[in-house]
């Protein structure tokens, strides 16, 4: 006799009781996250829809340097520039044409920001590169990168948000209500005399709060590869689970490392991890001391 026995209404166990359900829910990778690229046509200022494609790692190009090094940062830029694309069909360059088809076709700049930040931050570093005779050269430029990754002015949300606050900032030096609500609370407030112009008063400066830094990411991990591009070896620096120690680990070779080891090191790939708004208050110095722990 089986231990269980099937019903039209489910499976029962030897107790004739059913089987506990499992809960359904989809995989969230740690390292999956959203890449938005969006076209603009330069002729019209009109955008095509947003189009979203997800991703596991970044494939970071070295910028050309002639003197001196280069940096993370500077790696992020060149992935989100804005290229150029000719000959594009615009749809809405078609509806004001008057003259032939071939008039709609202009060119469009393509951005491509992200869209959907992942929990855990996979960054690769293109240092195989190939010369003119097809020759692969593997660069060993020295790439600085933080212990903390602010990634705000690269998000899909951050850049949209600062469009629109630059077309608010546009109407109030344009003038209109807002212009005038303001020249009439200066009036208000400073006396007028033949000496003293009429000014609106200035904009209080706003304090960047913790809440509204979504974005950043703490150093994790550190892959590093040594040798050319035909053979070599990996090495990695893992932060350990308390937070404070670095760990170097070279096939069963594991030793204490420093944070300063860490970040002297030339990367190959950088793991960033998310922080939580209430971890960022405990990486921030205390504002009365004058320097860091």
């Amino acid at each position: 006799m089986g231990t269980y026995q099937s019903f039209e209404n489910g499976i029962l166990t030897r107790t004739r009781q059913s089987l506990p359900k499992l809960p359904q829910h989809r995989t969230s990778l740690p390292c999956r996250g959203l890449l938005a690229s969006q076209m603009t046509c330069k002729q019209c200022s009109y955008k095509f829809p947003v189009k979203y494609e997800t991703f596991d790692s970044l494939s970071l190009t070295i910028p050309s340097q002639l003197w001196g090094g280069n940096s993370l940062d500077a790696c992020l830029q060149q992935f989100v520039m804005p290229e150029y694309l000719q000959n594009v069909d615009c749809e809405n360059c078609a509806k004001l044409a008057t003259m032939t088809a071939d008039a709609t076709k202009n060119t469009f700049t393509r951005t491509l920001t992200i869209g959907k930040m992942p929990a855990l931050l996979c960054l690769h570093l293109q240092r195989t590169v190939w010369l003119n005779s097809g020759t692969p050269l593997k660069r060993h430029d020295l790439v600085e990168f933080p212990e903390l990754l602010h990634m705000d002015r690269y998000s899909l949300r951050r850049q949209t948000s600062s469009r629109r606050a630059g077309l608010q900032r546009s109407k109030l030096l344009l003038g209109g209500s807002a212009g005038e609500s303001l020249a009439s609370q200066a009036s208000r407030s400073i006396p007028i005399t033949s000496n003293i112009p009429l000014q609106p008063p200035p904009t209080p400066k706003r304090t960047r709060q913790v809440s509204l830094e979504e974005n950043v990411y703490k150093l994790h991990a550190v892959i590093v590869h040594l040798g050319d591009v035909f053979s070599g070896h990996f090495i990695t620096y893992r932060r350990a689970p308390n937070g404070r120690q670095w760990f170097f680990t070279s096939d069963s070779c594991v030793r204490r490392a420093s944070l300063e080891e860490v970040l002297a090191a030339s990367p190959y790939m950088i793991f960033y991890e998310r922080l939580r708004a209430h971890s960022l208050e405990g990486n921030r110095p205390p504002c009365s001391s004058g320097k860091a722990a």
